[in-house]
């Protein structure tokens, strides 16, 4: 198995947590500061690659979730950005901000996996909100009610009213990871969501964000009755496209659970 190479977004190598000069601290810090502590997803996400020091394989639930799905079964991950922005249209203001895209290769097959880490994080508002109020709290002018129509018909093919139960950030995320795969000339793609958890872990934050991860899933055609199991690949999962979002990228979605107390 080929060690795996961590750099920040302009290719600065990583080579520990919380280095003055080398670490993922000080060079793909975190959008939030408050992140960076002990049970936030930021921090965790990078003790976790760095769990025997350095970073030579692939973290186990990482590979586990891969094994999953005969598609990805073997999957060899190359290469990690950090903290990595994929624009996701043609509109100012922010992008899709990954905790990290991992660049890897699978019988041949150049694959994109997209991570979101959440420790104590829930996934944000739900669409509607965003649609009744288009500003979001964004500066004057913000685009966000004609983003999300572009990425509710690009993913979904539905308007944004037929699906504004669902998280935004997870339509963000997910449309980023393919948009990102085909800028990576990745042939297909893995959204995965990373959750931290540890003994006093809100339950009730943790079912609510395992809902609206299973919803999401729930709402692309063919998988409504679909049992979302932690630790399970879910796909292929071929979306309409758009000026950004690539058609031709078959895509999937998982989740892993980290016990931090083990």
């Amino acid at each position: 198995m080929l060690p795996v190479v961590l750099r920040n977004g302009v290719g600065t190598a990583i080579c520990s947590v919380d280095g003055d000069q080398d670490g993922w601290r000080t060079l793909a810090p975190p959008q939030q500061p408050n992140q960076w502590m002990d049970g936030h997803s930021a921090k965790e996400l990078a003790k976790l690659w760095f769990h025997s020091g350095t970073p030579l394989f692939t973290p186990e639930p990482f590979v586990a979730l891969f094994n999953s799905e005969c598609e990805f079964r073997g999957l060899i991950i190359e290469e990690g950005i950090c903290e990595v922005v994929t624009a996701i249209d043609a509109f100012g203001g922010k992008h899709r901000h990954h905790d990290q895209i991992l660049i890897g290769r699978v019988g041949g097959r150049r694959t994109v996996v997209g991570v979101e880490a959440k420790g104590k994080e829930e996934f944000g508002p739900v669409i509607q909100e965003y649609l009744e109020d288009p500003k979001g709290g964004a500066r004057p002018g913000s685009n966000v009610r004609a983003r999300i129509e572009l990425l509710a018909n690009a993913i979904f093919g539905k308007p944004a009213t037929e699906i504004d139960s669902l998280r935004y950030q997870l339509l963000h995320a997910f449309a980023g990871t393919i948009i990102e795969a085909k800028r990576q000339n990745a042939v297909q793609a893995v959204f995965m969501v990373c959750e931290f958890v540890r003994q006093g872990s809100d339950p009730m934050k943790r079912e609510r964000n395992h809902r609206d991860f299973e919803a999401f899933i729930k709402a692309f055609s063919g998988f409504e009755n679909t049992q979302v199991r932690t630790g399970q690949l879910f796909g292929p999962i071929h979306v309409p496209g758009g000026e950004f979002v690539p058609a031709e990228i078959p895509a999937y979605i998982g989740k892993v659970t980290i016990n931090l107390d083990s």
